[in-house]
Formats: C-alpha cells, structure tokens, sequence
C-alpha cells in the first residue's frame, strides 16, 4: 500500500468516526466491550440509529462484534484506537 492509499484509508476511517453518537461509542467502548442494549441506554438514542451507527464503524474496520445468546456485543478492533480516543480526549474535552 502506497502513501496516498494510506492517506485515504485513514481519511475514510476519520470520516467514520466524524459524528457525535459514534465518538461517544468509541468512548464508552474504549473501557471494555458493550452490548447493543447497554449502548443504547447509555446514549439515550434508538436502536435503529444504534445499529446504523454500529454497522457503518464494524463495516470501516474500527469495531468487532460477537454474538452471546440473543445479546450482540462491540469492542474497539484495534487496541491503538484508545491512543487516538484518550488524544481526542485530552485536546476537546478537558474543562
């Protein structure tokens, strides 16, 4: 993979990640893996919008998912993910 394709895998990723209720997933996931339903009452939107939101980052490689019964669980793929969260984390969010 050349430069310019690395570039433009990392911009998808960034375009992926560039909406307020997939940043606060990868923030919530960033302490450890979650199901669909305790995301859904730790962000207060719908189901639906959800698992958009989820579909959209497993589909740009930025989660991975398994199933447990009935339950759908989500974890950050990457580990160096959290390197990139706690960034982001330190330069928007410090009062």
């Amino acid at each position: 993979m050349n430069q310019r394709e690395k570039s433009e895998q990392a911009a998808r990723c960034l375009r992926a990640m560039a909406h307020p209720a997939r940043l606060m997933i990868l923030q919530l996931l960033s302490g450890s893996e979650m199901s669909v339903s305790e995301l859904e009452k730790a962000l207060d939107i719908s189901q639906s919008n959800l698992s958009q939101h989820l579909n959209l980052m497993k589909d740009k490689q930025l989660l991975s998912s398994r199933r447990s019964g009935n339950q759908v669980y989500y974890s950050l793929k990457d580990p160096r993910l959290l390197g990139l969260m706690a960034l982001m984390q330190d330069l928007f969010c410090k009062t």
